[in-house]
């Protein structure tokens, strides 16, 4: 272990207590297993991930456990680094937008949040929350449009998310949001959960929202009728 790890580890330690504490510099962090200790010492479990990969190819890597003592073990040499979401690091939320037309949205549907990341610029993909009940995940997709597939995900427990600073393999670092390197946000977990519908309906209905306005008049009234 460098001796600037271990200076780090000692300021995690005494940092661990502080309920405000901010990530700052994790995304300008070189080395990994730095931002391994950061992340664990806010209470979230860090997993490796070789680069290339998205997931980790440790077994068993749900229950995957990790310590201080450890992280020079599991962050040796150039790797990525991931999450465990739900229990594993106290009952944090991704809420994971995938689509285009979702990141527009989601500033408007989401709660705030001081958490948010992801690897193309504004980097707002990755919306990060703590619930204190488990929350499952869930996937919310559109199979007609112009853009096909998942809109939003939620992930509890049971899965993780690529987190800064790592290099994701489709292209582009993992970074934070302007202004939004800060500790997961704790919500309600219905009022989420609610939020995450809500947007992915407004998602929906904007991707095939017709463009002559005399269309977008009677798919108003039939909309609002529904919603009546």
């Amino acid at each position: 272990m460098s001796i600037n790890l271990i200076q780090l580890v000692a300021q995690a330690a005494k940092q661990k207590s502080t309920t405000d504490q901010v990530f700052g510099t994790v995304s300008q962090l070189k080395a990994v297993s730095e931002a391994a200790v950061t992340y664990l010492s806010q209470g979230l479990m860090p997993v490796p991930v070789p680069l290339g990969h998205i997931g980790p190819q440790i077994k068993g890597w749900p229950h995957f456990q990790c310590t201080f003592a450890t992280i020079p073990k599991f962050f040796c040499g150039k790797c990525n680094i991931s999450i465990l979401t739900g229990a594993p690091s106290g009952g944090l939320v991704d809420i994971d937008v995938d689509s285009p037309s979702a990141r527009l949205l989601a500033p408007h549907f989401l709660p705030h949040t001081n958490c948010v990341f992801g690897r193309l610029s504004p980097h707002t993909s990755h919306y990060l929350y703590r619930v204190s009940e488990p929350m499952k995940s869930k996937k919310y997709s559109i199979s007609d449009g112009p853009n096909p597939g998942v809109i939003v995900e939620i992930r509890g427990d049971g899965h993780l998310t690529m987190a800064p600073p790592s290099v994701h393999p489709k292209g582009g670092t993992v970074q934070f949001a302007a202004g939004r390197a800060g500790l997961p946000t704790v919500v309600d977990r219905d009022l989420l959960e609610r939020s995450v519908m809500l947007l992915a309906m407004a998602t929906t209905i904007y991707e095939v929202w017709p463009a002559k306005s005399g269309n977008r008049q009677d798919l108003a009234l039939a909309l609002a009728g529904a919603l009546t």
